[in-house]
């Protein structure tokens, strides 16, 4: 495999996920009994956003609001991929040390799973296990790009 195959060969679809119009004790029932960091939010299979359980358990859980809803919740720290980014993108979120999970969501912005930190180092870490070092055309264009635009 090489870094420049789509994240959708490591993506994980076995999620946990909640609808738009869950109520704040349905999630924290989510939290409690699951380890997740954060939970996906859908209406349908439309990707809404996601609620970072750190964030649930200050602002919302003790509340005493029970009229919030999932969508009521949704967190505006999140990034999201498609299916067509590649492994070496997921990589370089992920380097930044925000985020361990990334949404992966398609053109018509269905959720269609996650990419998982612990995939991504694992690839990487197998790469470097067979002696062979990452080469990431995408990442040099980047660099020149970038050093065009100043």
């Amino acid at each position: 495999m090489k870094i420049t195959e789509p994240i959708s060969t490591i993506l994980t679809t076995n999620c946990t996920i909640v609808e738009s119009v869950a109520d704040i004790h349905t999630i924290r029932e989510i939290f409690d009994y699951f380890p997740n960091q954060f939970l996906p939010v859908v209406e349908g299979l439309q990707f809404i956003g996601v609620i970072l359980r750190e964030e649930f358990l200050k602002q919302y859980a003790f509340s005493g609001d029970n009229s919030l809803i999932a969508k009521d919740m949704v967190s505006k720290e999140m990034v999201k991929l498609s299916p067509r980014n590649i492994l070496s993108e997921a990589k370089e979120i992920f380097d930044t040390k925000v985020f361990d999970v990334i949404p992966v969501v398609d053109e018509d912005g269905d959720l269609v799973g996650l990419v998982l930190r612990q995939d991504v180092e694992q690839f990487y870490s197998e790469l470097a296990a067979a002696g062979m070092r990452p080469v990431d055309p995408i990442s040099n264009w980047r660099k020149i790009l970038s050093f065009l635009s100043f």
